[in-house]
């Protein structure tokens, strides 16, 4: 077989089995140009990789999707996306797994994810909040090039339609799936009626599951550009084209979000009924209490309330009196990054707002990232050490097991630990993590050595012996063992009685099938602990068990006890 990728290439893998075929491909693509970057690579070969399937069926947890459907999102969404990152100059659509296989053997240059494993795929590798933590280190986030073919096409349109006026773009949702995150669709219909038409020409771009009921009666004689709705290349060069575009937390925002020429309000993005909920989304994804990202452009806003007429007429024109005050800047192409210098003030500080969001695993990744990149920040790394000696154990094994669970690479965890081991060999905290770390990855004979050494500066102390007794259940349980995994894990809930405990015995009861025993531990929890605790421990669980089989259905039950008081 060819070789299919040189050595100045990154081939990125899309796959399928733990992603989902949709608008994320799109960050996908943000994220395989930053690797490139960091690569030196000069180009990209994007490789889709199907499911555990024959043909372009991509069923699976993430693509609920029939042939049809999956066959229209795999040519006329994630194709055409690549279209929009200009240094991908190859794409190979594999029919199986099989295929992709001898795709990865081909590949003699850098892979993204990074040293891609086509029977272990990181599930991570397309998720937004990875651009949101990149942004927060500083680094210039990519932005989409819209090809000239297309902004012809969307130049024509609106030289045809406009008359000269300012077009703005409104974008739809009115999906059957997750409708809480659905447009507020009669305020905006409101809005098109009061806006000024000899100024402004809007156009409703429409939800694709209702692109064939328009035009609506609801929304007068307002335009519709249904075109751009069936065709990637085009909506995205229509959005940069706009004068303003205004839109909802939907699929197509990503085109306008990765766009450092394209001008937006995005509302509601939270679901409305998430924004009670504690902790917040922002403190969820490591942002300011506005949920601004830390790579917007002047022109660019997000709004987490719902879109009410009267929130939209507001925004709206704050917006257009910015744009109106420097139209020149507004209408160029601005760089997508954080508008300060990044130092460790702002490192730890966003580091603690995952922290306080119940995110462990994402504040670690987002630290050992940075660290990766800037090694020589002492600063940072002695906040690090002294946050787990701080937090103490609990805290600790809490974070290095969301990150286990989650795939993150932990070697740069792992080695800063032992770092800290041996600049004070007394310290129970650093023997235990290490020993976590390598039950996790399974290196069960060196977690053995450190359980030993953290057994003997646990003596006489109940809490440090329930420490190792529940570490000494989770390399039993890595060894197959469920029996002795469950008595040392009850063992340490005995000698210590805690939530936290408590949590492990549901996670790992849950992990050997018996899902009535997980529930058993479960209520043992609801019935122990007070409400903030319990809100603390569902959030925690959804973390490291979501779309993981069996555990799901564990954390399904917590959340209705949590959700209903």
């Amino acid at each position: 077989m060819p070789v299919l990728a040189r050595e100045n290439t990154l081939t990125s893998f899309f796959d399928l089995k733990i992603a989902p075929l949709g608008f994320d491909v799109i960050t996908f693509l943000i994220l395989s140009e930053i690797h490139r970057r960091q690569t030196k690579c000069d180009e990209i070969h994007f490789v889709i990789v199907p499911n555990e399937s024959t043909g372009l069926n991509v069923f699976g947890h993430l693509n609920p999707f029939g042939d049809d459907q999956a066959t229209w999102r795999m040519f006329n969404l994630a194709s055409q996306a690549a279209g929009l990152m200009d240094t991908c100059h190859g794409m190979t659509i594999c029919p199986t797994r099989e295929h992709a296989r001898s795709v990865v053997a081909a590949s003699s240059g850098p892979t993204y994810p990074k040293q891609y494993d086509i029977d272990n795929p990181a599930p991570d590798s397309w998720i937004f909040p990875l651009t949101l933590m990149y942004g927060n280190m500083g680094v210039e986030i990519p932005s989409l090039t819209p090809p000239a073919q297309a902004l012809e096409y969307a130049d024509t349109w609106i030289a045809e339609n406009a008359g000269g006026r300012k077009v703005i773009s409104i974008t739809l949702r009115e999906g059957s799936f997750n409708e809480a995150r659905n447009s507020n669709v009669a305020d905006w219909a409101k809005f098109t009626a009061w806006i000024d038409k000899e100024t402004y020409f809007p156009v409703v771009l429409p939800d694709i599951e209702t692109v064939t009921e328009w035009p609506r009666p609801e929304f007068g004689d307002t335009a519709f550009f249904c075109e751009a709705v069936l065709n990637l290349q085009l909506r995205a060069a229509f959005y940069r084209r706009c004068y303003l575009n205004l839109i909802v937390g939907a699929g197509p925002e990503e085109l306008q979000r990765y766009d450092g020429g394209a001008r937006y309000i995005k509302f509601r993005s939270i679901a409305p009924h998430e924004l009670e909920w504690e902790p917040s989304h922002a403190l969820r994804h490591g942002l300011p209490p506005d949920g601004r990202y830390p790579f917007l452009t002047p022109y660019q806003k997000i709004v987490l309330e719902p879109d009410t007429f009267t929130l939209i007429q507001s925004e709206f024109l704050k917006m257009a009196e910015k744009i109106e005050a420097r139209p020149e800047d507004a209408f160029a192409v601005h760089p997508l990054r954080f508008p300060k210098p990044i130092g460790s003030d702002h490192i730890i500080d966003v580091f603690n707002r995952f922290v306080d969001g119940v995110q462990y695993d994402h504040a670690f990744k987002y630290i050992i990232m940075y660290l990766g990149l800037h090694p020589e920040d002492d600063a940072t790394k002695t906040f690090l050490r002294k946050f787990v000696v701080r937090n103490g154990i609990e805290g600790a094994l809490k974070t290095i097991g969301s990150v286990i669970v989650a795939e993150w690479p932990v070697e740069p965890i792992r080695k800063l630990f032992v770092d800290a081991y041996n600049e004070a060999s007394d310290e129970f905290a650093w023997a235990v993590c290490i020993a976590m770390i390598d039950v996790g990855v399974g290196q069960t004979e060196t977690a053995e050595e450190w359980l030993s050494k953290a057994e003997q500066l646990a003596s006489g102390d109940p809490s440090r012996q329930a420490q190792v007794s529940s570490c000494r259940g989770w390399l039993e349980l890595a060894g197959g063992i469920a029996v002795r995994s469950i008595e040392h894990i009850e063992t340490a809930n005995e000698l210590d009685p805690s939530p936290d405990f408590g949590a492990q015995l549901v996670l790992v009861w849950a992990r050997v099938g018996n899902i009535k025993k997980a529930g058993e531990a479960l209520n043992n929890i609801m019935e122990t602990t007070d409400a903030d605790t319990r809100d603390e421990v569902a959030i925690w669980l959804r973390t490291v068990t979501a779309n993981t089989g069996p555990l799901e259905q564990v954390v399904k039950v917590l959340l209705s006890h949590t959700e209903t008081g």
